[in-house]
């Protein structure tokens, strides 16, 4: 299948420690995250999907959701939201605003 037209590459990363500001600002390559899953699926399994795989860090575990579309970070908003709720509502949020590509970061608590 081609990436594109109605198909969204989402890549799973869990952040290992290394937030000195607690923002989950981990610059990508320098060794403070983990790629753990990438998967590619249409926009009718998407949300499905994230939940599932999301499931399986352990939900209890998550202690902050960001989703990060290419170099720029979603409204700091949302990430405040994801503090308060949980990662579906971001998921949900996030497919709302229709984003093409972009990362799903689970930071566990320490």
């Amino acid at each position: 299948m081609q990436a594109g037209s109605g198909y969204k590459k989402i890549t799973f990363k869990i952040l290992i420690p290394g937030d000195p500001d607690g923002t989950g600002g981990t610059i990508p390559g320098t060794g403070g995250e983990q790629e753990v899953l990438t998967t590619r699926c249409s926009y009718e399994q998407e949300r499905s999907q994230i939940v599932l795989q999301a499931m399986q860090f352990g939900t209890n575990d998550v202690f902050k959701v960001i989703i990060r579309k290419r170099a720029s970070f979603i409204p700091q908003a949302l990430i405040h939201k994801a503090y308060i709720d949980s990662e579906e509502y971001v998921i949900q949020q996030v497919l709302e605003v229709g984003l093409r590509d972009y990362k799903l970061y689970l930071t566990r608590r320490r």
